[in-house]
């Protein structure tokens, strides 16, 4: 079912409170088909940044090298939603990542905000989450923590890896994420192909393995950004990293700059809606 004018109100107010929200029925089939299609070419010849390891798939920048992908980030569902959510007049595409996790995958997404990851500060952010299969709890939905967007503290990076970087930030380290998760309200949805997830670059979330034995979880996350946002060379952020730097063109922002995405990547899709 889609989703009226009226309930696009009430889950754009949902958002605003509780720091994430589900649309249904957002996007057309033809696209759910034609992104499906998409993922296996690049499964197939894989892109850079596109990283394959025994729990599934991780992909970042996709857009560069997949037209598919580029046309999808600049859909009028997804860039109206981002201007809704981010209350601003226009929109700047900041990147799309792809997560695909096989059946009874052990991959996990540890409770993180998204902002601690990017060199940015500001509250025009927001991520679009597009699942491309049934997503169950079974198959490891994004779960949020109610509210935590607004707790105004921001967090030291997760480690996604033990192996991976500990940069010295002197953001305070979330010491025990299974209580927080135990002590607050956390919001997950059951979605189908056509349901999109919003939520804020500081909201609190995390993600289970894939237990399922045969489904397998294909979802883009399309980050979006407006003139609020603003550089900051955070310690630790994923465009400071040797795979990051190795694949993209060569960019250089001063803290406080408005990035400008069309000298640092390809292109950047903005829609005004005066």
């Amino acid at each position: 079912m889609s989703t009226s004018q009226q309930d696009l109100d009430k889950i754009i107010a949902e958002y605003q409170r509780d720091g994430a929200a589900v649309v249904r029925g957002l996007i057309e089939p033809t696209w759910i088909e034609r992104m499906r299609l998409a993922i296996d070419e690049m499964a197939a010849s894989p892109p850079p940044m596109f990283m394959a390891n025994g729990g599934g798939i991780n992909g970042f920048f996709m857009s560069r090298w997949n037209d598919t992908m580029r046309a999808f980030s600049r859909t009028a569902p997804l860039v109206d939603l981002a201007v809704r959510a981010m209350d601003s007049k226009g929109v700047r595409f900041f990147y799309d990542q792809l997560f695909v996790r096989e059946p009874n995958s052990y991959e996990t997404t540890p409770l993180h905000q998204d902002l601690s990851y990017w060199p940015l500060s500001g509250r025009q952010i927001v991520s679009i989450c597009v699942p491309f299969d049934h997503v169950s709890p079974e198959s490891g939905v994004v779960s949020y923590v109610k509210g935590s967007h607004r707790w105004d503290t921001l967090y030291h990076i997760a480690p996604f890896s033990s192996h991976g970087p500990n940069p010295k930030q002197s953001a305070p380290v979330l010491e025990d994420p299974e209580r927080v998760i135990a002590e607050n309200e956390t919001l997950s949805w059951e979605l189908e192909p056509g349901d999109v997830l919003v939520h804020a670059p500081t909201t609190l979330h995390f993600a289970l393995r894939n237990s399922t034995g045969d489904r397998r979880r294909e979802a883009v996350a399309f980050r979006y950004l407006e003139d609020d946002a603003r550089w900051l060379n955070r310690p630790g952020h994923f465009l400071d990293m040797d795979f990051t730097r190795g694949s993209l063109p060569p960019f250089s922002f001063a803290d406080g700059d408005i990035p400008n995405m069309t000298s640092c990547f390809r292109y950047c899709a903005r829609a005004d809606n005066a």
